[in-house]
């Protein structure tokens, strides 16, 4: 499941830099400009959703510690 999740993001990020800098250009951008903006927005992106897939994998790790305790309990 996050392993999906990481692979879809990776082409977001992808499709972000290179929209940025298509629609940039088409409305008349530098590219020494558009360039670095999309890998801003583009990292950004690429950050926020690495720390989704983190949080994500810790909630999981601990519903699975609790399942195991309880297990324990009874």
């Amino acid at each position: 499941m996050f392993a999906a999740l990481e692979t879809r993001a990776n082409y977001l990020c992808a499709g972000i830099l290179i929209g940025t800098v298509v629609v940039g250009k088409m409305f008349g951008g530098a590219l020494k400009g558009l360039i670095p903006l999309g890998m801003c927005l583009a990292s950004g992106v690429y950050l926020w959703m690495k720390e989704v897939v983190r949080s994500g994998r810790e909630v999981e790790w601990d519903s699975e510690q609790v399942r195991g305790q309880m297990v324990r309990v009874y």
